[in-house]
């Protein structure tokens, strides 16, 4: 994986109110993972940049996962690094064919992280990252970095379907 700091640990700094090193996160991932960004000092432009940027790498690796039938087991905010992979799969599967229902986890009773739900968990994780830079992006600007999931996570369908067939 390109790196290893996750959503759950922006979550973790929020819940403490540690917005200074919310802050310090953010410059130390624009330095070393969104290198676009490393010259950019506010803050706020800064955490809109890289908010949105975890969007689109998190919606194209949903989209891969799902073409390729990939089940995760455990889809939760720990599981999620802002660059844009996700790890610790847990009791993970590859289902033998299309089931939006099939779920990977023995213990996940709800599906809650079922074949066709992960975009949803995906989504509902990101969510947890721009509550976790409430201090830097207003709701309005959260909203709408958020906006640009589906959109993103079905160009990823569809790129990586045709990949799949051999179709340019």
């Amino acid at each position: 994986s390109n790196g290893h700091i996750r959503i759950g640990t922006f979550q973790r700094l929020a819940y403490l109110n540690e917005n200074e090193n919310i802050e310090t996160l953010l410059y130390y991932l624009a330095k070393n993972y969104f290198s676009t960004f490393k010259n950019e000092k506010n803050v706020k432009i800064l955490s809109e940049n890289i908010f949105l940027e975890s969007v689109k790498k998190i919606a194209e690796s949903i989209g891969r996962i799902i073409i390729s039938g990939f089940v995760h087991g455990v889809l939760n905010t720990d599981n999620f690094n802002v660059t844009g992979e996700m790890f610790d799969y847990g009791p993970w599967r590859f289902i033998d064919y299309a089931s939006s229902d099939f779920t990977a986890a023995y213990f996940d009773y709800n599906g809650r992280y079922s074949f066709g739900r992960q975009p949803d968990a995906a989504l509902w994780a990101l969510s947890q990252l721009g509550k976790s830079l409430k201090k830097f992006l207003s709701e309005e600007k959260t909203f709408g970095i958020l906006n640009q999931f589906s959109k993103n996570f079905h160009l990823s369908l569809k790129k990586h379907f045709c990949w799949r067939l051999g179709i340019k």
